[in-house]
């Protein structure tokens, strides 16, 4: 059994977007699985600030600015190498909450899914997994990052302006392809943020909820 431990920093605490740990621990442990990862493994997730992770990134990398997400591994040699029944220490992973706010409006999914997806990349630098050693470690990275997110239901969808209705040869249509190429260009894409602007669409008037319509279905992201 592994034990993933997830931590808000105090001053965090009543801000206007909660930070759902459950799915943070899901998205921890889908990682796990799927590197299968049988032994007891023992990891902390701390969300925290851009001050905070600015000093961590400065102190730890070198590195004077914030960042996203940071993964601080088990510097013990030898790998998965522990006595028998013992819970093996991975690591810590700190995540900005300003950043991971930003990034979601940015890609235009939810907060829950940007922690979620930054929990289970920092996941993977602990498993040894490094994104900067070329574009071949940065697409094995996010293969199983985004598998992981499939396996949680957290879709990633392109990023279209609120009211738009777009269809093929329409920039915004291009830039949701360019996101999600698993949709052939014949689709329709809508991004509502009232009723009002989709209306029209059956099963699309729910108020406050951002939604895609793809071809005659229509589902929350």
């Amino acid at each position: 059994m592994h034990a993933i431990e997830v931590n808000l920093a105090d001053h965090l605490e009543g801000h206007a977007v909660p930070v759902d740990t459950a799915l943070i621990e899901q998205a921890v442990a889908r990682i796990l699985q799927n590197e299968g990862i049988a032994e007891a493994v023992e990891l902390s997730v701390l969300i925290t600030d851009d001050a905070h992770i600015h000093e961590l990134n400065r102190n730890f990398r070198g590195v004077d600015a914030p960042t996203d997400v940071l993964s601080f591994g088990d510097t013990a040699e030898g790998g998965f190498v522990s006595a028998p029944g013992a819970t093996h220490y991975l690591g810590d992973i700190a995540i900005s909450y300003e950043r991971a706010l930003a990034q979601a409006a940015e890609y235009g999914h939810s907060e829950q899914r940007e922690l979620a997806y930054l929990a289970a990349h920092g996941t993977l630098h602990l498993l040894g997994y490094d994104h900067e050693r070329g574009p071949a470690a940065a697409a094995a990275m996010r293969t199983r990052e985004e598998a992981a997110m499939a396996a949680l239901n957290l879709t990633r969808l392109g990023r279209v302006r609120p009211h738009v209705c777009c269809h093929e040869g329409h920039k915004e249509h291009e830039a949701a392809l360019s996101a999600v190429k698993v949709y052939p260009k014949n689709e329709l894409w809508i991004f509502p943020s009232s009723a009002q602007s989709c209306s029209i669409w059956t099963g699309c008037s729910t108020v406050g909820v951002r939604y895609c319509r793809v071809s005659t279905s229509c589902w929350p992201f």
